[in-house]
C-alpha cells in the first residue's frame, strides 16, 4: 500500500473530501475527524502511530480520515 504525505489548500481538501472513493469505488459518506496531540491520539495500528507521531512533532493537529 502507498502512502503520501501532501500540502494542500482549503479548496483542493474540500474536493478530495467530496470526491472521497472507497477502495470499491463507492461514495464515503463517513468520516472520522481525530484531533490532539501525540500524546492523546493513541488508538491507531503501532506503525500509523509512529508515523503519525513522526509528523505532528510536539504540535496539535486536526485529521480527517475514511476507512478505504
Amino acid at each position: 500500500m502507498g502512502k503520501s504525505v501532501e500540502r494542500i489548500d482549503k479548496q483542493d481538501a474540500l474536493k478530495v473530501i467530496k470526491n472521497a472513493k472507497s477502495s470499491v469505488n463507492k461514495s464515503v459518506e463517513e468520516f472520522y475527524f481525530i484531533s490532539g496531540d501525540k500524546n492523546t491520539i493513541k488508538q491507531l495500528p503501532s506503525q500509523q502511530q509512529k508515523e503519525i507521531q513522526s509528523y505532528i512533532g510536539n504540535k496539535s493537529v486536526k485529521i480527517i480520515l475514511w476507512s478505504n
